[in-house]
This record gives C-alpha cells, structure tokens and sequence, in this order.
C-alpha cells in the first residue's frame, strides 16, 4: 500500500479526477481532510482495472478551501516474487490521482 497526502495551497475548484496505477494495482482511494472536519471520498475504487481507467467527473466543482488536504491510497497485489519498482512503464508501478 502506497499513501501520500498534498496540500491545496489556496482556493481550488476541482472538476474531475485522474486516478492512475498500473498492472498491480488493485485499490485506489482519494479523500478531502478538510480543515473544516467536512472529510470527503473524492474516488473509492475497488477492484482497479489498468486497461480501464475512467476520468471520473463532478456534477458541480468541487472547491478546496486553503488548508483542505487530498489523501490518496493505492492498494497492490503482487503475487509474484518480482519486487515492484516505480516507474513509468506498464511493468512498473506508480501511484496518482
């Protein structure tokens, strides 16, 4: 599992999101912490398929507020005894959203 969390430096509207793994991902997760305590799934995807990966749209922009941080968790299933190495190959791995 691969987490990381960014903060949004100022007010953003936010009209979609491009989740983005390879072959051994199985799980992506994007969450708004809000300063607020309004915490927010922006994506939840279970069972993540490289050969379809969807840009997924808001009906209204999403607006992060300055302090708002994005959380993103990616989930990988390796069942071979070949490490998993970063990179931006499709033998690779990476993790973004």
């Amino acid at each position: 599992m691969s987490d990381s969390t960014r903060w949004s430096g100022g007010d953003t509207e936010v009209l979609a999101i491009f989740p983005h793994m390879h072959q051994a991902g199985v799980g992506f997760d994007m969450t708004v912490k809000a300063k607020n305590g309004d915490d927010a799934c922006l994506v939840d995807i279970n069972g993540w398929n490289f050969h379809n990966q969807l840009i997924p749209t808001f009906a209204e922009p999403l607006v992060l507020h300055s302090g708002d941080k994005v959380a993103t968790t990616c989930t990988y299933s390796n069942p071979s005894e070949d490490p998993l190495e970063w990179g931006e190959q499709t033998d690779e791995e990476m993790c973004f959203g």
